[in-house]
């Protein structure tokens, strides 16, 4: 005959088990410094741009399989700019603005 198991002792060292490795893994979740949290987010962030800006436009690659790698998606660029605010160093120039500055005298035209 076989060994006999005492059913109750099986189901609790497989739920003691389980803990075991929850706990396992909540100590590598939770238990780390604020730095080490940040860091693997900022990782995690580039990862994701990296991917995101390899991918390709659908259209164009169905118009041109050839050359669609070298087509831009021009959604990603869109949601791009809605997500980031402009930077002073882009290549937009800033819109011209009709006000002058109070206290300041006007320049001198020669005639």
């Amino acid at each position: 005959m076989g060994e006999v198991v005492n059913l109750r002792g099986a189901r609790k060292a497989r739920e003691r088990a389980e803990k075991a490795r929850e706990a396992e893994a909540n100590r590598v979740a939770f238990g780390r410094t604020k730095a080490e949290r940040r860091l693997s987010d900022a990782q995690a962030f580039l990862e994701r741009a990296r991917l995101e800006g390899h991918r390709l436009d659908q259209a164009a690659f169905e118009r041109d399989p050839v050359n669609a790698d070298k087509v831009i998606d021009t959604k990603v660029l869109e949601r791009d700019s809605r997500e980031k605010p402009v930077s002073t160093f882009s290549h937009r120039a800033p819109a011209p603005s009709s006000e002058k500055p109070e206290g300041q005298p006007e320049p001198a035209r020669d005639p």
